[in-house]
């Protein structure tokens, strides 16, 4: 019959193939659910960390490091961790402004210098 499988032989090629794709479907769905689950509880545990203000989250996107423009004969930056920023908002306590992408905070540092710190939203309000 133009090379088509005999009925029997036909009926033992599903009984193998159908229960094989199966168990692969099943299997790739399996470590699928694996790796989103590890994937939400490192990415939990970077939200619950303060301390990684300024470190990349992402392996594919650049970080965004928190910088001071100080004025004068040396215009240089300055990178600032999250304990100096913390400890010069007083713990955030000072609100002077909200706006779409965070709020913003008073700080006052140790060299007397008064600014403004705006802590981002994780999830911008603009478009």
């Amino acid at each position: 019959m133009l090379g088509l499988p005999s009925k029997g032989k036909y009926h033992s090629y599903h009984l193998t193939l159908v229960p094989c794709i199966a168990i692969a479907v099943t299997a790739i769905a399996f470590v699928m659910l694996i790796v989103l689950i590890v994937l939400i509880r490192q990415k939990s545990r970077e939200l619950d960390e303060p301390d990684n203000i300024g470190k990349p989250h992402s392996k594919t996107l650049p970080s965004m490091p928190t910088w001071k423009f100080q004025e004068g004969s040396s215009s240089i930056f300055r990178k600032f961790n999250f304990k100096e920023i913390k400890k010069a908002t007083e713990g955030f306590t000072t609100v002077i402004g909200q706006g779409g992408f965070g709020t913003v905070y008073k700080a006052h540092f140790s060299d007397g210098q008064i600014v403004a710190v705006k802590q981002m939203n994780r999830i911008s309000e603009q478009a």
